[in-house]
């Protein structure tokens, strides 16, 4: 695959625009398997979180760090929950990417009262 993958191409990028406050991950090259966890959390704000990973050949996130850019929600409770799901999220193996790759997985917080 190229570098500049489209939106949804099956190597990365998975989806992209409006969600609907469905979690969307990026990490070219790699796919997430299953579903990406939706965050647990009892805030009654909404905003965005943006939330870097590190991920490991074997597809297991090994660090996320929310905030990063795009974010407009600084809710601590949200950055939170959103880094917990985050840590759960599962991308296929490949053996021959970089021992770690960076990639970030966006969250849209929708509270409508």
């Amino acid at each position: 695959p190229s570098d500049k993958l489209q939106p949804g191409h099956a190597s990365g990028n998975i989806k992209e625009g409006n969600q609907s406050g469905t979690p969307n991950a990026k990490l070219a090259g790699r796919s997430v398997i299953g579903a990406i966890p939706s965050p647990y959390y009892t805030v009654t704000e909404s905003g965005k979180v943006v939330v870097k990973i590190k991920v490991n050949r074997d597809g297991t996130v090994v660090e996320a760090q929310p905030g990063d850019a795009g974010t407009i929600f600084t809710n601590k409770t949200a950055w939170e929950a959103a880094k917990k799901a985050a840590m759960k999220t599962q991308f296929n193996v490949k053996a021959d990417a970089p021992e770690f790759q960076y990639g970030t997985i966006t969250y849209i917080f929708n509270i409508t009262q």
